[in-house]
């Protein structure tokens, strides 16, 4: 029976929604949102990591360019028509520190495989990176690009997936801070020639007299930190002079001064760990007790390239080498790591 007919039966609409729910029904949604004023199907699929083509087979019968505000569609799902399923989860932190004074939400999607150690990655990760950033709580675009010395525009080039607002930057994933030859203003794990001795990365301008430290961690703040060391906020600034009043300009894993020769404290200073007593010196502290085989971490180092190096496992490393953690972001210039047993 042609449409003809089926027009003049009065068929046709039925067809048509019938063939519109069995595209639905292959379509497996497992989060959808909904749509503001002024989305497009174009605008709404990219925040989301989506193809517009992607977005179009997640909701069948959808009316591109303009969406319907309020109305929900399917931003993860899987559908025969998409070139990649996603997963939901949702993850909400907030932090003291630098990168983030206030509370943020990170969508996060699964991407394609890869052979690379550092999984996961945001989507379109530049094919050629040789060196990573795990995304932290409190990260941002802005403060990952300071830390590592590249330009807004490389960041942007080489995760292309991270929008222009940087409010899709998912927590626990790793995103591309390096390719070969790229220009940097700073090296990967260290400030700009810290006035003290001491463990690195510190932050700038450390005071020369500094005798104690602490290595910024997420949730820290200077109250927090001028506590935990029994000293004064005029103390910690004084010490700390790159640190503001307002303490918004704390770096995640650097460290930073707690005490001073001669200076008067309530408690005792953080002080860092004693080396693995075998081995050359200075050595990271928590190197395992069977480690044969040593490399001394040098400016520009990152986990990869010390693996890449060594041929080496990203697992092995973080194994034998117990205090640096999964994101790499606190090795110590000029110290020993463990590169083989």
């Amino acid at each position: 029976m042609g449409l003809a007919s089926l027009l003049v039966l009065g068929l046709a609409p039925q067809l048509i929604a019938a063939l519109a729910l069995n595209v639905r029904q292959s379509v497996s949604c497992d989060f959808s949102t909904s749509a503001n004023s002024g989305d497009t199907c174009a605008s709404f699929a990219a925040d989301w990591g989506l193809t517009e083509s992607d977005f179009e087979a997640l909701n069948p019968g959808v009316s591109c360019p303009n969406l319907v505000a309020e109305q929900s569609y399917c931003v993860i799902g899987t559908s025969p028509n998409t070139s990649s399923s996603s997963t939901k989860a949702q993850t909400t932190s907030s932090s003291s520190t630098k990168a983030s004074t206030t509370s943020s939400t990170a969508k996060v999607t699964t991407t394609t495989t890869s052979s690379s150690p550092y999984q996961p990655t945001q989507s379109g990760l530049a094919a050629n990176c040789n060196n990573f950033h795990l995304v932290a709580s409190g990260d941002s675009c802005a403060a990952i690009e300071t830390q590592y010395g590249i330009s807004a525009a490389d960041f942007s080039t080489w995760n292309p997936s991270i929008d222009s607002t940087c409010d899709n930057l998912w927590l626990g994933y790793y995103v591309c801070v390096g390719v070969p030859g790229a220009k940097t203003t700073t090296k990967a794990t260290t400030t700009a020639a810290p006035t003290s001795t001491g463990p690195s990365p510190q932050m700038p301008s450390i005071t020369g007299t500094c005798n104690a430290y602490h290595q910024v961690a997420s949730g820290d703040s200077c109250v927090t930190i001028e506590q935990a060391a029994g000293i004064s906020s005029a103390q910690f600034l004084a010490w700390n002079p790159y640190v503001d009043a307002a303490c918004d300009n704390l770096w995640l894993g650097y460290y930073v001064c707690v005490g001073a020769k001669g200076a008067t404290t309530t408690a005792k200073p953080t002080t860092t760990t004693t080396a693995t007593p075998t081995g050359p010196s200075p050595q990271m502290p928590s190197i395992t007790s069977s480690c044969h085989k040593y490399y001394q971490v040098k400016s520009g180092d990152s986990c990869y390239t010390i693996e890449q190096t060594n041929s080496i496992t990203l697992a092995q490393f973080l194994s034998w080498n117990k205090y640096v953690d999964a994101a790499c972001d606190n090795l110590w210039l000029g110290y020993y790591v463990c590169v083989g047993v």
